[in-house]
């Protein structure tokens, strides 16, 4: 198994862990097949990164980080998102202590995040139709490794997700039965469920 399918089991037993490994099969359209109750239904799951592929690259590809802050070393892509710094720490406003390269990244305004979180949605319903359509019906699981929790916007964020979920009008257009973001934040785990038909 590769590890980005490894990394989608994880994520998807965080949120359907009430199923034994024996009901949960592996595919490509959509990503999961469970099988329990005499009913099958698929599960799509779709990571969310504010910065898109930059943040795939930071959060899951271990010496990535290592690479751009010890060898200046960054992809092509990243260029525009990620800076080194020199972060420099003092005992007393004379005598530095330590000093350390970190790297900055930015992190969009809570409506930017939204926006990129939609378009999310947006693009994996337009993947719908390629889905298997021997299926019961398909969910989408968005996992969210705590960009949309992040800096001082992130509460405002997740309680609009919380208001949308308690909605009962839901501007969300999807053919997914079921979308859910479950968001992990520092031991904070939170599923949110967006959409259900």
């Amino acid at each position: 198994m590769d590890k980005q399918k490894l990394r989608e089991l994880k994520i998807l037993k965080k949120v359907y862990f009430d199923f034994p490994d024996r009901d949960i099969g592996f595919s490509e359209s959509p990503d999961f097949v469970i099988t329990a109750h005499k009913k099958c239904f698929g599960v799509e799951i779709a990571e969310y990164y504010q910065l898109g592929e930059t943040g795939g690259r930071i959060a899951n590809e271990p010496k990535y980080l290592d690479n751009v802050i010890n060898r200046g070393t960054v992809h092509p892509r990243d260029a525009h998102f990620v800076e080194v710094v020199h972060v420099g720490m003092t005992r007393d406003e004379k005598t530095e202590f330590a000093t350390h390269n970190m790297m900055y990244t930015p992190i969009l305004s809570a409506s930017k995040r939204l926006e990129k979180l939609g378009e999310l949605i947006e693009k994996k319903n337009k993947l719908f139709k390629t889905y298997r359509k021997d299926l019961d019906h398909i969910d989408l699981l968005i996992y969210d490794p705590g960009d949309l929790q992040a800096g001082m916007d992130g509460e405002a964020i997740m309680s609009r997700l919380r208001r949308l979920q308690d909605s009962s009008v839901n501007e969300l257009q999807t053919n997914f039965k079921n979308v859910y973001v479950f968001s992990e934040k520092m031991g904070s785990n939170e599923i949110i469920h967006l959409w259900r038909i």
